[in-house]
């Protein structure tokens, strides 16, 4: 086997992702309902932020919106919850475009 077969076989038995294998992101589910139905609530949202990627959680709150205002509380919320700077900024801009 050639080195490339061979690391590929190796990468692959650990459960390592390479870049350039990796499938693009899955459409957001949301852009299957009414865009007014689309920005999430604040549970769902912190929700997102749990369960996530902090990539996947700054693209799904980028693409649907958030339908709540960013207060104190929230961001000390997300922040607690371990939302990433650039999911905290993604937060603020969907509200601006709002």
């Amino acid at each position: 086997m050639s080195r490339v077969l061979l690391m590929t076989a190796f990468l692959l038995a650990c459960n390592i992702e390479l870049p350039a294998f990796q499938a693009s992101q899955s459409p957001a589910a949301c852009l299957n309902q009414p865009p007014r139905e689309r920005p999430y609530s604040r549970s769902r949202l912190l929700d997102v932020i749990k369960n996530q990627t902090p990539a996947r959680a700054e693209y799904l709150i980028r693409t649907c919106g958030v339908g709540v205002a960013l207060t104190r509380d929230l961001e000390r919320d997300l922040k607690d919850t371990g939302a990433h700077e650039n999911v905290i900024a993604a937060v603020r801009e969907a509200l601006n475009q709002a």
